[in-house]
């Protein structure tokens, strides 16, 4: 079953028909109260059959419209992955469901369009923020709400240090230092016993997070939204003298 976003929300608030049947409830995962949600929905569907004959529909036609949402009160597979709220949609074109992740009022709504307004506070801001997790191996970005988050496609953005740096070979002799990544910065030096190393591990991995900006930057270009760094706490500050984006925040997460 699809996760509620912006494009979902948009097509609800397009569509127009009649009749058009909202369902919404509270529903729990597990136990004796994750039984309850089939209860209200059956009844939801009951209170939905009586206002669509009050509205003219004959009683039989009113049972059949709604008999799709019926028939998820008895799938058990339907109730396995229950969250805290259960929004279900139904047309005569289709019937849509949707988990939610925060509760929502019990109710059913027989209109011309669907009733969409509990919805308005999972999709006014379909990114609230970014987070951008970093090592030497692997670079992600994430586009996170407060309930959930989701990888980001990120075109050209490089997969480690060394393909950011294009050391394929070995024997490289720009090779970059991954015995000392990952160790804090002030055993730098005393590992290599060398500053002139110390400047260099910090000039690679400099040259590292440009490139992540260099990718990132089609992507924020323009945006207000905050982007939360993610990795041991030495590489914060090279990141953020690497960084453009003006809304990164000021604390990282090590």
């Amino acid at each position: 079953m699809e996760t509620i976003n912006k494009t979902l929300f948009d097509s609800l608030m397009r569509y127009g028909g009649w009749p058009c049947v909202s369902f919404y409830l509270p529903v729990h995962a597990g136990g004796f109260e994750g039984q309850a949600g089939r209860v209200r929905l059956k009844n939801l569907v009951i209170e939905a059959e009586e206002r669509l004959t009050a509205r003219g529909i004959r009683p039989v036609e009113a049972r059949d419209f709604v008999a799709s949402a019926r028939e998820l009160v008895d799938r058990d597979d339907f109730w396995k992955n229950q969250t805290k709220g259960l929004a279900v949609f139904v047309s005569p074109e289709a019937t849509q469901s949707f988990w939610l992740p925060t509760t929502v009022p019990e109710l059913a709504v027989v209109n011309s369009r669907f009733h969409i307004a509990p919805l308005l506070p999972l999709v006014e801001q379909e990114c609230d923020f970014y987070i951008l997790t970093v090592s030497e191996n692997h670079v992600r970005l994430l586009k996170a709400d407060r309930w959930q988050a989701g990888e980001a496609a990120v075109p050209k953005l490089p997969g480690s240090a060394a393909e950011a740096l294009h050391y394929d070979h070995p024997t490289d002799t720009r090779q970059f230092h991954t015995a000392v990544l990952g160790r804090h910065m002030s055993k730098l030096s005393a590992y290599h016993g060398s500053a002139d190393l110390f400047e260099q591990e910090k000039n690679e991995l400099l040259e590292y997070f440009r490139a992540i900006d260099h990718a990132l930057h089609p992507l924020l270009r323009g945006g207000r939204v905050p982007l939360v760094f993610i990795g041991v706490d030495y590489l914060f500050p090279i990141f953020r003298a690497a960084n453009s984006y003006p809304h990164l925040a000021e604390a990282h997460i090590p």
